[in-house]
Order: structure tokens, then sequence, then C-alpha cells
């Protein structure tokens, strides 16, 4: 007799999360108890008449007596910064306490670089010295789990998916499509760079198999949609949802890699930059301001302002490259080193160990996004 396992879903309210919830309610697969940082999030949880907790995913002991019963536990937790290593760790602890069987913890293939090298496989050794904050946490957290793992308490399942897709997916599907349509968008070197991308119902469903296949406990596994797919592919299946003709996308240079590091670094701190200008010029009163002019030399005011204009110059994390186009095209250089890639990312793993079939294929996954994109953004 099939048991049905009682699931939690940790960060339920995201993308990928909510999208799991459904799934494993229109399936009837599971008993699920989505659990969620605050009483907004509960919105598309709990039209299902679901069991929904607000719990902090950061804390073990607030988070273990919400995990009691549960078989599964799926942590699909974003973040930046600390969070990333303090839920898991708070997650792990958590998990064994109230004595969960598996916890599926959905990484990121970034763990490996923006542009893995060829040849990368799961087991290939983490790259910790990156220029990217996420990616340094991403790896971090990683290896704190698998130190954890070695207690045997909780079987450990890791996912490293890369350009997750498909309704609601900020990134990768709304953000796209609004840069096409105001005419922000670019690809570097024309977008023929390798874009490991997976339709996020394929991903819910290999997270579904490593939860219950026995070959998944202590792995780790790549997940794609199991095609070459080149960013120009993915940019032009929005595109043509969105009515832009791919041809007047600006192209930038992949040149503009070169120091990256360096140019991260200057970018993150023309960030600070704004972000301490923005909150002087909203706590200083009037008459502060007026001192301020009255008393500070004339040479400092100067050099303060050019450093304020140059920071505003290089955009939110960006970075200014003559495109192909008359004008210059705002580069995040975070999404331009994903669009470097070279390398197919392979499934073979997850083929042999989950039973793990992509039913979606590029075309078909644009189409879908494509039909949310419309109803989203009001088109015809």
């Amino acid at each position: 007799m099939f048991h049905k396992p009682t699931v939690a879903v940790l960060g339920a309210n995201g993308f990928i999360g909510s999208r799991l919830v459904e799934s494993l309610v229109f399936s009837g697969l599971a008993e699920v108890r989505a659990l969620v940082r605050s009483f907004n999030g509960m919105v598309r949880s709990a039209r299902f008449l679901i069991d929904c907790r607000v719990v902090d995913g950061t804390d073990a002991s607030h988070l273990r007596p919400h995990l009691k019963g549960c078989d599964i536990l799926f942590n699909c937790v974003t973040g930046g910064g600390d969070t990333i290593v303090k839920n898991i760790e708070a997650v792990y602890r958590a998990s064994a306490t109230a004595g969960v069987r598996r916890l599926v913890h959905l990484s990121s293939a970034v763990v490996h670089g923006n542009n893995p090298a060829v040849g990368t496989l799961e087991e290939t050794q983490l790259i910790a010295d990156q220029p990217f904050e996420y990616n340094v946490k991403k790896v971090l957290a990683e290896h704190l789990l698998w130190q954890l793992a070695g207690d045997g308490g909780v079987e450990v399942a890791v996912l490293r998916p890369l350009i997750v897709y498909g309704p609601r997916s900020a990134l990768w599907t709304a953000r796209i499509a609004s840069e096409l349509i105001q005419g922000t968008a670019y690809l570097v070197d024309e977008g023929t760079g390798i874009c490991n991308t997976v339709f996020v119902d394929d991903l819910i469903h290999a997270m579904w198999l490593a939860a219950v296949s026995e070959q998944a406990a202590n792995q780790a596994f790549f997940i794609t949609d199991g095609e070459r797919v080149t960013w120009r592919d993915l940019y032009r299946g929005i595109a043509e949802v969105v009515g832009v003709d791919l041809t007047t996308v600006s192209s930038v240079r992949r040149s503009i890699l070169q120091n990256i590091r360096s140019k991260v670094d200057k970018s993150t701190w023309n960030s600070v930059i704004r972000q301490s200008g923005n909150i002087v010029k909203q706590l200083l009163p009037p008459a502060a301001k007026f001192l301020a002019k009255e008393i500070v030399p004339r040479s400092w005011a100067l050099n303060m302002r050019q450093l304020w204009e140059s920071a505003h110059e290089s955009g939110s994390g960006g970075y200014s490259q003559m495109s192909n186009q008359a004008h210059l095209a705002p580069v995040d250089l975070y999404v331009a080193s994903l669009q470097d890639c070279r390398y197919v990312l392979p499934i073979t793993k997850a083929e042999r160990y989950l039973g793990y079939k992509p039913q979606i294929s590029l075309a078909d996954g644009c189409l879908k996004a494509g039909s949310w994109v419309k109803f989203a953004f009001g088109l015809k």
C-alpha cells in the first residue's frame, strides 16, 4: 500500500517553492506543509486549505517543531549574504532533531562558477574563489551541509539547476521580457554562450524524484532540460512572445568580462557610495545641508560630487560597454558572466540515479512562459 509522505516546503512563497506546493497538491503525492517567513507569504499556498505556517528558516530551535511529523523537507529558501549559510545549518539541525528522513536542498550550479570548466561533474571540487558574493555563499552553504550530513542524521539530496525559467520567474522570464520591451536587453557575443536552462516543472519533477529515490541519498545532481540551448535561443523564445525583433537587441563583446573581479569590486563600492549618499540626503535637514555648503571647502565638495556622479554612471551593479548600437548598454556583470558559459552541464547522473527525463523542451517551455508573460504584462 502506498504511504503518502508528509512533506514540508520551506520557502513555499517563492517562485520554485510555490510551484512545488501546487504540483504536490494537484498530484496528491504527499500531504503538504507550507512554511513561509511572513504572513503575507501564505497567499498562494493558503488557497489550497493546507497546513501553512510562518517560520524563521535561519533559527533551528524555531524551525524544529514545525518539522515534527514530516518525512521530507524541501529547502527552497532564497536569500543573500549570510542568510544562505545560516539557513543551511538551521535546516539540517532542525531536520535531524525533528526526525525528518530526507532533506532535498535546492542549491545552484554556480557553485562551479558562472562559466564551469569543460568536463565539470557533480563531484568536481566546488569553486570558493569567485568574484560574486552570492556564488561564494552558495559554496560555503554546500560545504557546511555536507559536513553536517557526515553524522548520518538526515539523508541529503542536493540539486544544482542553473537557469530556471517559466511562469512567475522574476529573473529569467519577467526580467528578460521587460528588458526586451524597454529596449535595454543585450546578449554577450550575440548570445552564442550556453544557457543551461530548465523549465520550472521539470525541476519540480526532479525534486520529487530526489525525495523518494533510494539512490539519491547523499548525492548532488545537475538538473537541466537536457538540450544544448544558447542564450540567443532563450531570448528568441521570449522575444517572439512580446513582439520584439531579436536583431534589434544589443550585442556586447566578451572582452567586458576581462578583469571582472576588479570591476565587480568597483561596482560594489559604487553601490555603497550611492546608498550612503541617498541616506545622507534623506536624513539631513535643510539647515544642515545649507551649513555644509558654507563650511566644507569647495575642493572637497567638488571631489565628493565627482565621486557621487561617477558611482551613478556605473549603474546599479552594472558596467557600461559600447554595444553594436548607437547607445551605451548598461551591463549586469553577473548576467554577462553567465552568458559567457561555454559548457553544457551533463544530466547523466540524474538520469541514472533518479530516472530523471526532461519532459518540456525549450520551445514548449517558452510557449508556456509566454502565456504567463502575456497575462502578467497585459499583452494582447
